[in-house]
């Protein structure tokens, strides 16, 4: 008997799947099969084989690179805050929203915070004559990275309050992250496949959710995966979009895996 939340989960799951087969028809709804104790998510019949597909979501946990990149670009803010409050006694409430942070290092990041602060600077003026109701929109750039400022002045009775809009914050081509996924699912692969000839993962990411909010170019196909599924998709729910994973069955412990490994790091 399955609880509510695991009939919650199956909707979703079901839900996401039929989005996906409108876009890549693997298998047919109309092969479904029985699936009772639910080791792999979904049973097909085609043709003379029984094709499993198994679905997860490309969520970041709290030791991933994603987060400790978050507080990373956090500290790009504090230390920008802490510059300006040295050379200037405006309250202000800024939020800064960062884009093609992908690859950023520290050197850049005390760059920008340097940056942030004289952009501030030198709009101080236009800035102290905005009303307090008014925000005003500033840019700052380092090559292709930028961060947006949406900065509004609040006067002397409140207190300055800045902040990074995370839920703007796209994590562009994180393979790492989708290599960490595969491997989890692949720890089972002996289970799924006491149900089925073949096993497809399919990995979804939904951009309007925080920690979903990740983003794959055409690039994604040419990166070479570890995997003991069959076959592994990445959908794009935001962009209705789908990959097919360029996947490889060697042993973790074989040279050419841990090559792949090293080079999905960079």
């Amino acid at each position: 008997m399955f609880s509510k939340q695991d009939s919650d989960k199956y909707n979703y799951e079901k839900r996401m799947l039929g989005f996906f087969l409108r876009q890549y028809p693997i298998v047919f709804w109309e092969h479904l099969l029985e699936n009772p104790d639910r080791v792999i998510d979904f049973l097909f019949k085609e043709k003379n084989e029984t094709i499993g597909v198994e679905l997860t979501r490309c969520i970041y946990g709290k030791g991933s690179l994603r987060v400790k990149e978050e507080r990373f670009l956090d500290s790009i803010v504090e230390n920008a805050l802490l510059l300006f409050q040295k050379q200037s006694s405006l309250n202000l409430h800024i939020n800064v929203f960062f884009m093609h942070t992908d690859g950023i290092n520290k050197a850049e990041g005390e760059v920008l915070s340097k940056r942030i602060t004289k952009t501030l600077l030198a709009n101080e003026n236009q800035i102290l004559k905005s009303d307090i109701s008014k925000q005003i929109v500033l840019r700052v750039y380092i090559g292709n990275l930028k961060a947006i400022l949406y900065v509004r002045n609040v006067g002397a009775e409140m207190t300055s309050n800045w902040k990074r809009t995370s839920p703007c914050w796209v994590w562009e081509h994180p393979y790492q992250l989708l290599q960490q996924i595969i491997e989890k699912k692949s720890r089972k692969i002996v289970h799924y496949r006491k149900y089925c000839d073949k096993a497809y993962l399919l990995i979804t990411a939904n951009r309007m959710l925080q920690s979903e909010c990740v983003s794959f170019d055409q690039n994604l196909p040419k990166q070479i995966f570890f995997s003991k599924f069959d076959e592994v998709f990445f959908f794009d729910i935001m962009e209705n979009q789908v990959f097919k994973l360029t996947t490889v069955k060697w042993k973790k412990d074989s040279p050419v895996y841990m090559q792949l490994k090293r080079e999905n790091k960079k």
